[in-house]
């Protein structure tokens, strides 16, 4: 009876050792076959990196960092790079920015490019089918009901654009002026015109100013905008907290950790299978925060 009780023991040891290496086997592979997805930064912005921390955050892959200027010193054939990258059967590539999301749209064709806090993606070719991401674009209804809380009696609004991107961006804010109790208009900024001209036009006119992303708004053509506004008591709105700091009256701007959250979350779940960039489309900011400069307001 004792060797029989022996000989249970030994194989039943025996047996749960086969099961802990067969496990371990199993969890070594599958180490090895997790997917490192390719994460590109158009600049070392630190938006990029409070949007790439929150990604890295809910990934369940592992990722590789690269930085769009690094990225172009090492490949100088980058059609060759990005070749591999759909040759290693890749099914994501993920983007910061608009130039590294343009660059991968324009090389990949099969592998999902995901961007990731891009304004106005719309001017992205979204119809090839394997493009999808997150928007950083907050829109202008946003805009205007602040406005209100600010100043209540505000009823005229500018905003100035130069490019198709700023069109996009200024021209959706003429379709809900009017259930904010605001007259709206976007005006062109050609390559003859001058924005001080512009703002000469609607002096003693504009009560607020609302800044939409475009090259139109360096850094002189801001102190302009802010100088401007301050001296005319005109509200000045814009999506940068930065600028709110440097002289805009308020900003409200995306929640950038969220934004590599959804990144993140929408990456898993093309990596999962159970979806990819035709049916992602975009997803735009779900939370915002609100800055105010009270020496300005």
């Amino acid at each position: 009876m004792r060797s029989k009780s022996k000989s249970f023991w030994k194989a039943a040891c025996l047996g749960g050792l086969a099961c802990l290496a067969l496990s371990g086997a199993v969890t070594s592979l599958t180490a090895r076959e997790a997917p490192v997805i390719e994460i590109l930064l158009s600049s070392d912005s630190s938006i990029y990196e409070e949007g790439l921390a929150g990604l890295q955050s809910v990934m369940q892959a592992q990722t590789r960092v690269q930085y769009l200027e690094v990225l172009q010193a090492e490949h100088p054939d980058l059609g060759a790079y990005f070749n591999d990258i759909e040759a290693s059967g890749a099914q994501v590539y993920i983007a910061f920015g608009r130039p590294a999301a343009q660059l991968a749209a324009e090389n990949l064709r099969t592998t999902n490019v995901i961007f990731s806090m891009l304004n106005s993606p719309k001017q992205m070719n979204l119809k090839q089918g394997n493009l999808c991401g997150v928007s950083m674009d907050i829109g202008p209804d946003r805009y205007f009901s602040a406005l209100k809380q600010v100043d209540p009696d505000a009823k005229y609004v500018y905003s100035f654009y130069s490019n198709d991107q700023g069109r996009q961006a200024a021209v959706a804010g003429e379709y809900l002026d009017l259930e904010h109790g605001i007259l709206y208009q976007a005006i062109q900024i050609g390559p003859s015109d001058s924005l001080e001209g512009a703002l000469d036009s609607i002096r003693d006119r504009a009560d607020a100013i609302y800044m939409v992303t475009d090259p139109l708004y360096n850094r002189q053509n801001f102190q302009l905008l802010s100088d401007y506004a301050k001296k005319n008591g005109i509200t000045l709105m814009t999506g940068y907290p930065a600028l709110v700091r440097l002289g805009a009256t308020f900003g409200i701007s995306p929640d950038y950790t969220n934004l590599g959250i959804a990144t993140g979350e929408m990456a898993n779940r093309i990596l999962s299978g159970k979806s990819d960039c035709g049916k992602e489309l975009v997803v735009v900011p779900s939370q915002t925060s609100f800055s105010l400069n009270e020496t300005y307001a």
